[in-house]
């Protein structure tokens, strides 16, 4: 068990002890398991899959951060199609 628990912070660089170790309200198990920075305090804010929803409101709505499941923007212009992030 404590073997375990020193890998997990190992990997993860975050306190056993805490599990909002970030602002933000998304716990630092959410942020490790799908993959996200546990050391950027500005990560909650970010939209790394670009379906204009923050990792916080995909910590919410229980959806997942790197796949876009959320709402995308598109503008037609006589040139194509542009997407907005």
């Amino acid at each position: 068990m404590l073997r375990n628990l020193c890998v997990l912070v190992l990997v993860s660089k975050t306190d056993p002890n805490n599990p909002y170790s970030l602002p933000g309200g998304i716990p630092d198990g959410w942020l490790v398991l799908n993959g996200l920075d546990t050391q950027n305090p500005g990560i909650a804010s970010l939209d790394p899959d670009q379906d204009a929803l923050s990792n916080r409101q995909e910590y919410l709505y229980g959806t997942r951060p790197r796949v876009s499941e959320g709402f995308s923007i598109w503008l037609s212009s006589p040139a194509g199609a542009l997407g907005l992030p």
